[in-house]
Protein backbone atom coordinates (compact mmCIF):
# COMPACT_ATOMS: atom_id res chain seq x y z
CA UNK A 1 0.00 0.00 0.00
CA UNK A 2 3.14 2.41 0.53
CA UNK A 3 1.22 4.71 2.90
CA UNK A 4 -0.81 6.15 -0.20
CA UNK A 5 -3.89 7.50 0.53
CA UNK A 6 -6.96 4.74 0.48
CA UNK A 7 -9.37 5.85 -2.24
CA UNK A 8 -13.12 4.29 -2.74
CA UNK A 9 -15.14 5.18 -5.33
CA UNK A 10 -18.70 4.85 -5.36
CA UNK A 11 -20.56 3.37 -8.56
CA UNK A 12 -21.85 6.76 -9.44
CA UNK A 13 -18.34 7.72 -9.46
CA UNK A 14 -17.12 4.90 -11.56
CA UNK A 15 -19.48 5.66 -13.73
CA UNK A 16 -18.78 9.60 -14.12
CA UNK A 17 -14.88 8.35 -14.50
CA UNK A 18 -15.62 5.94 -16.92
CA UNK A 19 -17.55 8.58 -19.27
CA UNK A 20 -14.45 11.21 -18.37
CA UNK A 21 -12.98 12.09 -21.78
CA UNK A 22 -9.56 12.17 -20.41
CA UNK A 23 -9.91 9.13 -17.92
CA UNK A 24 -7.13 6.67 -19.39
CA UNK A 25 -4.59 9.51 -18.02
CA UNK A 26 -6.95 9.70 -14.81
CA UNK A 27 -6.71 6.08 -14.54
CA UNK A 28 -2.81 6.25 -14.64
CA UNK A 29 -2.96 9.50 -12.50
CA UNK A 30 -5.14 7.41 -9.85
CA UNK A 31 -2.97 4.21 -9.62
CA UNK A 32 -0.09 6.12 -9.04
CA UNK A 33 -1.31 8.59 -6.23
CA UNK A 34 -3.93 6.33 -4.71
CA UNK A 35 -4.66 2.72 -3.11
CA UNK A 36 -7.78 1.69 -5.11
CA UNK A 37 -10.23 -0.09 -2.89
CA UNK A 38 -13.04 -1.26 -4.48
CA UNK A 39 -16.15 -2.44 -3.19
CA UNK A 40 -17.67 -5.60 -3.93
CA UNK A 41 -21.29 -3.65 -3.74
CA UNK A 42 -20.22 -1.31 -6.98
CA UNK A 43 -19.07 -4.77 -8.70
CA UNK A 44 -22.22 -5.98 -7.89
CA UNK A 45 -23.98 -2.98 -9.57
CA UNK A 46 -21.37 -2.87 -12.49
CA UNK A 47 -23.24 -6.86 -13.03
CA UNK A 48 -26.35 -5.86 -12.79
CA UNK A 49 -26.28 -3.50 -15.63
CA UNK A 50 -28.57 -4.11 -18.42
CA UNK A 51 -26.59 -3.01 -21.37
CA UNK A 52 -23.59 -5.73 -22.01
CA UNK A 53 -21.58 -2.93 -24.13
CA UNK A 54 -22.01 -0.57 -20.54
CA UNK A 55 -21.58 -3.46 -18.22
CA UNK A 56 -18.33 -4.29 -20.30
CA UNK A 57 -16.75 -0.57 -20.25
CA UNK A 58 -17.46 0.11 -16.54
CA UNK A 59 -16.20 -3.41 -15.48
CA UNK A 60 -12.90 -2.72 -17.58
CA UNK A 61 -12.21 0.57 -15.27
CA UNK A 62 -12.78 -1.66 -12.32
CA UNK A 63 -10.35 -3.94 -13.41
CA UNK A 64 -7.80 -1.09 -14.04
CA UNK A 65 -8.66 0.09 -10.76
CA UNK A 66 -8.06 -3.25 -8.73
CA UNK A 67 -4.44 -3.33 -10.35
CA UNK A 68 -3.13 -0.60 -7.49
CA UNK A 69 -5.55 -1.89 -4.74
CA UNK A 70 -8.11 -4.53 -3.64
CA UNK A 71 -11.72 -5.33 -2.81
CA UNK A 72 -13.83 -5.67 0.29
CA UNK A 73 -16.45 -8.10 0.63
CA UNK A 74 -20.58 -7.99 0.04
CA UNK A 75 -21.57 -5.73 3.25
CA UNK A 76 -23.38 -8.85 4.55
CA UNK A 77 -20.39 -11.40 4.46
CA UNK A 78 -18.06 -8.40 5.83
CA UNK A 79 -20.61 -8.00 9.35
CA UNK A 80 -20.02 -11.33 9.60
CA UNK A 81 -17.06 -11.45 9.92
CA UNK A 82 -17.02 -8.70 12.19
CA UNK A 83 -19.08 -9.96 14.54
CA UNK A 84 -17.36 -13.61 14.61
CA UNK A 85 -14.48 -11.64 15.67
CA UNK A 86 -16.11 -9.98 17.83
CA UNK A 87 -17.86 -13.44 19.05
CA UNK A 88 -14.38 -15.04 19.56
CA UNK A 89 -12.88 -12.65 21.59
CA UNK A 90 -15.16 -9.56 22.85
CA UNK A 91 -12.26 -8.27 25.32
CA UNK A 92 -9.45 -7.52 22.43
CA UNK A 93 -11.51 -7.58 19.35
CA UNK A 94 -10.36 -4.85 17.06
CA UNK A 95 -12.65 -4.02 14.07
CA UNK A 96 -9.76 -3.01 11.83
CA UNK A 97 -7.53 -6.74 12.23
CA UNK A 98 -9.70 -8.17 10.92
CA UNK A 99 -9.40 -9.22 7.03
CA UNK A 100 -12.38 -8.37 5.60
CA UNK A 101 -10.60 -8.03 1.31
CA UNK A 102 -11.89 -10.77 -0.74
CA UNK A 103 -10.17 -14.17 -0.71
CA UNK A 104 -7.40 -14.37 -3.61
CA UNK A 105 -8.59 -16.59 -5.86
CA UNK A 106 -12.05 -15.08 -5.47
CA UNK A 107 -10.51 -11.25 -6.58
CA UNK A 108 -8.47 -12.77 -9.59
CA UNK A 109 -11.70 -13.92 -10.58
CA UNK A 110 -13.32 -10.69 -10.62
CA UNK A 111 -9.89 -9.17 -12.59
CA UNK A 112 -10.20 -11.77 -15.01
CA UNK A 113 -14.15 -12.36 -15.26
CA UNK A 114 -16.31 -10.74 -18.18
CA UNK A 115 -19.70 -10.42 -16.85
CA UNK A 116 -22.69 -12.11 -19.15
CA UNK A 117 -25.96 -11.53 -19.53
CA UNK A 118 -27.06 -14.39 -17.66
CA UNK A 119 -25.21 -13.61 -14.55
CA UNK A 120 -26.17 -9.51 -14.85
CA UNK A 121 -29.57 -10.74 -14.63
CA UNK A 122 -28.96 -13.17 -11.99
CA UNK A 123 -27.54 -10.31 -9.75
CA UNK A 124 -30.18 -7.72 -10.14
CA UNK A 125 -32.88 -10.28 -9.02
CA UNK A 126 -30.84 -11.41 -6.10
CA UNK A 127 -30.48 -7.68 -5.39
CA UNK A 128 -34.41 -7.21 -5.32
CA UNK A 129 -35.41 -8.91 -1.96
CA UNK A 130 -32.78 -6.69 -0.27
CA UNK A 131 -34.22 -3.69 -2.01
CA UNK A 132 -37.98 -4.49 -0.76
CA UNK A 133 -36.92 -4.91 2.64
CA UNK A 134 -35.10 -1.80 2.92
CA UNK A 135 -37.90 0.11 1.66
CA UNK A 136 -40.22 -2.07 4.09
CA UNK A 137 -37.90 -0.61 7.22
CA UNK A 138 -39.10 2.88 6.10
CA UNK A 139 -42.58 1.92 5.26
CA UNK A 140 -43.29 0.91 8.33
CA UNK A 141 -41.75 3.10 10.73
CA UNK A 142 -43.61 5.98 9.93
CA UNK A 143 -46.61 5.71 11.63
CA UNK A 144 -45.13 6.02 14.30
CA UNK A 145 -43.01 8.93 13.45
CA UNK A 146 -45.89 10.58 12.40
CA UNK A 147 -48.07 9.99 15.29
CA UNK A 148 -45.83 11.23 17.71
CA UNK A 149 -44.95 14.10 15.81
CA UNK A 150 -48.81 15.77 15.45
CA UNK A 151 -49.04 14.89 19.07
CA UNK A 152 -46.16 17.28 19.79
CA UNK A 153 -44.46 19.09 16.87
CA UNK A 154 -41.78 20.63 18.97
CA UNK A 155 -40.54 16.64 19.46
CA UNK A 156 -39.54 16.57 15.87
CA UNK A 157 -35.41 16.96 15.89
CA UNK A 158 -33.87 19.02 14.36
CA UNK A 159 -30.55 17.13 13.43
CA UNK A 160 -29.40 13.23 12.30
CA UNK A 161 -27.28 13.47 15.53
CA UNK A 162 -30.53 14.39 17.64
CA UNK A 163 -33.08 11.80 16.09
CA UNK A 164 -29.57 9.43 17.04
CA UNK A 165 -29.82 10.38 20.62
CA UNK A 166 -33.50 10.54 21.16
CA UNK A 167 -33.56 6.99 19.77
CA UNK A 168 -30.78 5.76 22.10
CA UNK A 169 -32.30 7.62 25.59
CA UNK A 170 -35.65 5.85 24.27
CA UNK A 171 -34.13 2.48 23.70
CA UNK A 172 -35.19 2.49 20.07
CA UNK A 173 -31.77 2.36 18.53
CA UNK A 174 -30.82 -0.82 20.68
CA UNK A 175 -33.78 -2.73 19.54
CA UNK A 176 -32.69 -1.84 15.85
CA UNK A 177 -28.99 -2.73 16.75
CA UNK A 178 -29.96 -5.88 18.44
CA UNK A 179 -32.01 -7.29 15.22
CA UNK A 180 -29.73 -6.15 13.24
CA UNK A 181 -26.83 -7.83 15.40
CA UNK A 182 -28.99 -10.71 15.87
CA UNK A 183 -29.89 -11.07 11.86
CA UNK A 184 -26.08 -11.08 10.89
CA UNK A 185 -24.97 -13.73 13.93
CA UNK A 186 -27.62 -15.94 13.21
CA UNK A 187 -28.52 -15.76 16.54
CA UNK A 188 -29.96 -13.71 19.79
CA UNK A 189 -27.73 -11.85 21.58
CA UNK A 190 -28.70 -9.68 24.99
CA UNK A 191 -28.76 -5.69 24.36
CA UNK A 192 -25.40 -5.52 26.64
CA UNK A 193 -23.57 -7.71 24.28
CA UNK A 194 -25.17 -5.34 20.96
CA UNK A 195 -23.65 -2.40 23.06
CA UNK A 196 -20.19 -3.51 23.25
CA UNK A 197 -20.23 -4.44 20.10
CA UNK A 198 -21.51 -1.41 18.25
CA UNK A 199 -19.18 0.88 20.90
CA UNK A 200 -15.84 -1.02 19.62
CA UNK A 201 -17.03 -1.42 16.00
CA UNK A 202 -16.55 1.65 13.65
CA UNK A 203 -18.18 -0.35 10.33
CA UNK A 204 -21.06 -1.02 12.59
CA UNK A 205 -21.63 2.16 14.05
CA UNK A 206 -21.65 3.62 10.19
CA UNK A 207 -24.10 0.77 9.45
CA UNK A 208 -26.53 2.31 12.36
CA UNK A 209 -25.90 5.95 11.32
CA UNK A 210 -26.93 5.85 7.89
CA UNK A 211 -29.90 3.70 8.84
CA UNK A 212 -31.13 6.27 11.16
CA UNK A 213 -30.25 8.84 8.82
CA UNK A 214 -32.58 7.51 6.41
CA UNK A 215 -35.19 7.23 9.02
CA UNK A 216 -34.67 11.06 9.65
CA UNK A 217 -34.81 12.16 5.83
CA UNK A 218 -37.78 10.04 5.26
CA UNK A 219 -40.05 10.14 8.42
CA UNK A 220 -39.23 12.46 10.44
CA UNK A 221 -37.67 16.12 9.19
CA UNK A 222 -40.01 18.02 7.24
CA UNK A 223 -40.70 17.72 3.55
CA UNK A 224 -39.12 20.12 1.10
CA UNK A 225 -36.24 20.70 3.64
CA UNK A 226 -32.53 21.49 1.88
CA UNK A 227 -30.21 19.17 1.48
CA UNK A 228 -32.24 15.80 1.27
CA UNK A 229 -29.72 12.47 2.19
CA UNK A 230 -32.01 10.00 0.62
CA UNK A 231 -29.73 7.27 -1.41
CA UNK A 232 -31.07 4.05 -2.55
CA UNK A 233 -30.69 0.39 -0.41
CA UNK A 234 -27.24 -0.30 -1.65
CA UNK A 235 -25.96 3.38 -1.62
CA UNK A 236 -27.32 3.70 1.63
CA UNK A 237 -25.21 0.33 2.89
CA UNK A 238 -22.36 1.19 1.64
CA UNK A 239 -21.57 3.43 4.80
CA UNK A 240 -20.65 0.30 6.59
CA UNK A 241 -17.33 0.52 3.99
CA UNK A 242 -16.51 4.01 5.10
CA UNK A 243 -13.91 3.50 7.96
CA UNK A 244 -12.05 1.15 5.59
CA UNK A 245 -10.78 3.81 3.50
CA UNK A 246 -9.45 7.90 3.80
CA UNK A 247 -11.56 9.35 0.65
CA UNK A 248 -14.72 8.49 -0.17
CA UNK A 249 -16.14 9.70 -3.49
CA UNK A 250 -19.60 9.97 -5.03
CA UNK A 251 -21.25 11.39 -7.72
CA UNK A 252 -24.78 10.54 -6.20
CA UNK A 253 -26.07 14.24 -4.39
CA UNK A 254 -28.03 12.23 -1.61
CA UNK A 255 -25.56 9.78 -0.75
CA UNK A 256 -22.85 12.25 -0.71
CA UNK A 257 -24.80 14.36 1.84
CA UNK A 258 -25.55 11.37 3.89
CA UNK A 259 -22.16 9.73 3.94
CA UNK A 260 -21.04 13.41 4.87
CA UNK A 261 -23.54 13.44 8.10
CA UNK A 262 -22.24 9.68 8.90
CA UNK A 263 -18.22 10.77 8.78
CA UNK A 264 -18.35 13.80 10.55
CA UNK A 265 -20.65 11.86 13.40
CA UNK A 266 -18.06 8.68 13.24
CA UNK A 267 -15.30 8.88 11.18
CA UNK A 268 -13.63 12.35 11.90
CA UNK A 269 -10.68 11.76 10.00
CA UNK A 270 -12.78 11.08 6.61
CA UNK A 271 -12.96 13.06 3.34
CA UNK A 272 -16.63 12.65 1.69
CA UNK A 273 -16.28 14.10 -1.53
CA UNK A 274 -18.41 14.54 -4.71
CA UNK A 275 -16.92 13.36 -7.97
CA UNK A 276 -16.75 17.21 -9.47
CA UNK A 277 -14.82 18.33 -6.47
CA UNK A 278 -12.29 15.13 -6.69
CA UNK A 279 -11.78 15.68 -10.35
CA UNK A 280 -10.98 19.44 -9.80
CA UNK A 281 -8.36 18.21 -7.39
CA UNK A 282 -6.68 15.88 -9.95
CA UNK A 283 -2.74 16.79 -11.48
CA UNK A 284 -3.76 14.99 -14.21
CA UNK A 285 -6.26 15.99 -16.95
Amino acid sequence: MENKTILTFDTSAINRLTDDAGHEALLQGLKAGFYQRLTFTSISEVAQNSGAERRERLYAVCKQLLTSGDCLLPVGELLQKLVQGFDTDTETFEWCKVDVRLDEAVEAAVRRAVISDDLSAATRKEAEPMKQMFKRILADTKPAFDKVFAANSSARPGSVWEFIRGLQRGGQYWKIARSLYDRIAGCSADERTVRKFEAVCAPFQCLMGVLCAALYDRNVRLPNTPRSLKAGWADTFMAVYLPYCDQFVSADRGQLACFQEVGQLYIPGLTVRSWAAFRSILCVC
